[in-house]
């Protein structure tokens, strides 16, 4: 999972590749003559992993949408931006703050033009030509991802698996760590040795 610069509360800039799995590794997978890279995105970075995953099918391994937007029955800015805001009623106290940054950090336009990109596009269409097997990660409060959209986003991914964290809302990979990673192992390995 990749994280803009300066999100969940950095005051500075953190190293975008802290794994050094940089723009060299993609380059490495990119030219792989197999499948090589897990790849997830969360959020609007889940439509933009998935896009890349129907782009260079030959790449991707494993796939994590996490918090897929963005729910036909709400692709407007108007319906995205009215669920976001419940969703800070519905988070962790805690992450309020860190969400009310991120959004100054990334500076309001880019917000702004990120949603108005996501309400254009419509992911479904990629959905259905992903070929790597899937993990669907949701936080059961989310009401970004409601339900009926997660199951939606489930059964159009031919190889796919949903998992809905209970008690957590949209930001399920930081408020959740121990349920995702399970779930992602699960999806790396799904018959460890041991």
């Amino acid at each position: 999972m990749t994280s803009v610069a300066g999100r969940n509360g950095s005051r500075t800039r953190p190293d975008p590749h802290p794994t050094g799995a940089g723009p060299g590794a993609l380059r490495r997978a990119l030219a792989a003559p197999r499948p090589t890279a897990g790849l997830g995105g969360h959020s609007f970075g889940a439509e933009a992993a998935a896009a890349l995953a129907v782009a260079r099918p030959r790449v991707v391994r494993a796939l994590v949408l996490a918090g897929p937007t963005s729910d036909p029955t709400a692709r407007s800015r108007r319906g995205l931006v009215g669920r976001w805001l419940v969703d800070t009623l519905r988070e962790s106290p805690w992450q309020v703050p860190i969400l009310c940054r991120d959004v100054l950090d990334a500076r309001p336009w880019r917000v702004a033009t990120t949603v108005s990109h996501s309400v254009r596009h419509a992911v479904e269409a990629d959905l259905a030509w992903i070929t790597a097997p899937t993990l669907v990660l949701a936080g059961e409060r989310d009401p970004i991802v409601p339900p009926r959209w997660r199951a939606q986003v489930t059964r159009l991914v031919p190889d796919a698996r949903l998992v809905t964290v209970p008690d957590v809302a949209h930001n399920v990979l930081t408020t959740a760590p121990g349920p995702v990673a399970e779930a992602i192992r699960d999806l790396l390995d799904p018959n460890p040795r041991g």
